[in-house]
């Protein structure tokens, strides 16, 4: 959701602004600084629209490979992703769709590299788990 997106960027930066005279250079780059605030920031706003979505009503059901169908299968998948332990979450974003290191992705998380490897194995598998289903589902509709 770019109108998503573009709301979190803003706050980031203003929460960058407003905490800008407790940033330590010596602790962390800026760049893994600022990602941690856009991180919190991009939570914060995962968690008010997945509360939205559930008072709306569930996902459609059927999917297909039409524009429409890719909407429903990225709403799919954003709600696997939102149903997974927050740091299972954070360190699969930032690997995979941030294209962060896993030692990149430790920093920003104050963890280590092979606790990162860890957390996005088992949230691959997690996300095998609670999609297979919904995708299993998807292939039987279209060959019917």
């Amino acid at each position: 959701d770019r109108a998503l997106a573009e709301d979190v960027a803003q706050e980031a930066f203003a929460d960058a602004w407003q905490a800008r005279t407790r940033f330590d250079p010596t602790h962390r780059p800026f760049r893994i600084w600022l990602y941690a605030l856009a991180k919190n920031a991009g939570r914060t706003a995962l968690s008010r629209k997945i509360r939205e979505s559930r008072l709306a009503g569930s996902l459609p059901e059927r999917l297909s490979t039409d524009e429409a169908g890719r909407t429903v299968l990225s709403q799919v998948v954003g709600e696997a992703l939102a149903q997974l332990p927050e740091s299972q979450r954070a360190a699969l974003i930032l690997t995979v769709y941030e294209c962060y290191s896993h030692r990149e992705a430790a920093q920003v998380l104050s963890s280590n590299e092979l606790a990162v490897r860890v957390l996005c194995h088992r949230a691959r598998q997690n996300l095998k788990k609670r999609l297979a289903s919904i995708l299993e589902e998807g292939r039987e509709e279209t060959y019917v």
